[in-house]
């Protein structure tokens, strides 16, 4: 159980996100955003991208990741394995783009989750600063390597 100040701690350094749904914790929405994840028949969120890339590697089991472009919101689903090896099942040719929405920082998911999100292969040509994209694999080992630090405990006997 974690005490209020406890609580207020993790919310002041950003760990958690405190929502009117629930508690968030990276890499996990507790309210519905644009990114969906399937796992184990059970329907979660991402805070972004990057976040829905590092789940599979995360929870060491396959995820199903579904969202749209957010230029023209051409589906873009994608199978994530175990490893986190990541294969397209649309035909979009996703991409992931990093805008930067906020000048100052508040809380990632405010001011640099919405900013991380799918882009289809065509809007993607069309995007001003080129280096502002990821491939899938480019932005799946940001994920797995910005969330290494969250790896699965060893049970317990």
């Amino acid at each position: 159980m974690v005490t209020a100040s406890a609580l207020a701690e993790l919310v002041a350094l950003d760990a958690v996100v405190q929502s009117a749904s629930g508690l968030g914790c990276y890499p996990f929405s507790a309210r519905e955003t644009a990114i969906g994840l399937e796992l184990d028949g059970h329907r979660l969120y991402a805070m972004c991208a990057v976040d829905a890339l590092a789940v599979s590697a995360l929870v060491q089991r396959s995820v199903m990741i579904e969202s749209a472009c957010s230029h023209c919101a051409e589906p873009v689903r994608l199978q994530s394995d175990a490893q986190g090896h990541v294969r397209e099942m649309s035909t979009a040719g996703a991409l992931v783009e990093y805008r930067q929405l906020a000048q100052r920082h508040t809380q990632c998911c405010n001011d640099l989750c919405p900013g991380i999100v799918f882009v289809c292969a065509a809007c993607a040509a069309q995007v001003a600063d080129p280096s502002t994209l990821l491939s899938l694999a480019q932005a799946s080992a940001v994920g797995r390597d910005f969330f290494a630090f969250q790896t699965l405990l060893p049970k317990q006997v």
